[in-house]
């Protein structure tokens, strides 16, 4: 099994700025490895605490070409996993890490762990932000996003920006959606 030890993070306090399908500028190059996500939940994820992760595969599949196949058992067909990790560090929310390339492949990655703190919000949020919820969600589909190969985005309203989000009241589900460069961009690969 080849590792890589790149990752993409989500900070408090970052913002990336780049739009490349499968490749970041000082980041990651992954891809998905093909256009079924098999993903599952590791050990630390249960009860109705797996229910923003499956809406995000579904988030996925409903704006893309890519699909969603849920496994209760992470194996070497999968995908994604998740995984709730409190130790990614101070004001990170998310990673997402290619644990398995294919072989004789630089950019397709073969498995993922897509890991998130939504804990570390009640140290950040504060007036003006978006609620718990809404960046819980957000952060969920943003480490899926970067599972289908997607970058940060600049862009105000988008799943794939990175740092705290405004409060949009009504319109708080822009967060969930991808921008239409990057359902293009997984479109013409699956």
């Amino acid at each position: 099994m080849v590792l890589a030890i790149l990752a993409v993070a989500t900070s408090g306090s970052v913002t990336a700025s780049a739009d490349p399908y499968g490749g970041e500028p000082g980041g990651y190059s992954w891809i998905a490895d093909s256009a079924d996500h098999w993903y599952c939940f590791y050990v630390n994820l249960i009860g109705s605490a797996r229910a923003p992760y499956h809406a995000a595969m579904q988030n996925l599949a409903s704006q893309t070409d890519m699909y969603d196949v849920f496994t209760s058992n992470c194996g070497g067909s999968t995908d994604v996993m998740y995984l709730h990790n409190p130790d990614l560090g101070s004001g990170v929310f998310g990673m997402a890490v290619c644990v398995s390339l294919v072989p004789g492949s630089s950019t397709r990655c073969g498995a993922y762990w897509a890991a998130t703190n939504n804990s570390e919000y009640s140290s950040w949020l504060g007036p003006g932000h978006a609620p718990l919820d809404v960046h819980i969600n957000q952060n969920i589909r943003h480490e899926t996003g970067h599972t289908a190969g997607l970058t940060h985005s600049t862009t105000p309203v988008s799943a794939m920006r990175s740092g705290l989000l405004p409060d949009y009241g009504g319109y708080n589900f822009v967060w969930g959606l991808y921008e239409s460069h990057h359902v293009d961009h997984i479109n013409a690969a699956f």
